[in-house]
């Protein structure tokens, strides 16, 4: 099976043996259109993380709490400064 991998931003060409190739997986993230705006995916994932307990549960009772993203994100730290102002709301 001989197909092109994105690698960078350009593409490799590989070679895969057909015992070897199992299939292939396809993003559509350019084609996905999500329901809710940037802000209200933030909100919504605060309010309701998946197996954790919120942030507001989290920073209850303590006296200076600290949010900090992953540095994953650090590309997109502009986007954090709404889920911050968030925050101090509590």
């Amino acid at each position: 099976m001989k197909m092109l991998l994105p690698y960078d931003k350009k593409t490799m060409p590989v070679e895969i043996d057909d015992r070897n190739f199992a299939g292939s997986l396809v993003s559509k993230v350019e084609s996905y259109k999500p329901s809710l705006s940037q802000h209200e995916l933030v909100e919504a994932s605060l309010d309701h993380p998946i197996g954790a307990p919120t942030l507001e549960e989290l920073a209850k009772g303590k006296k200076n709490p600290v949010f900090g993203p992953t540095d994953s994100q650090h590309h997109e730290s502009h986007q954090w400064t709404g889920a911050i102002e968030m925050l101090i709301k509590f």
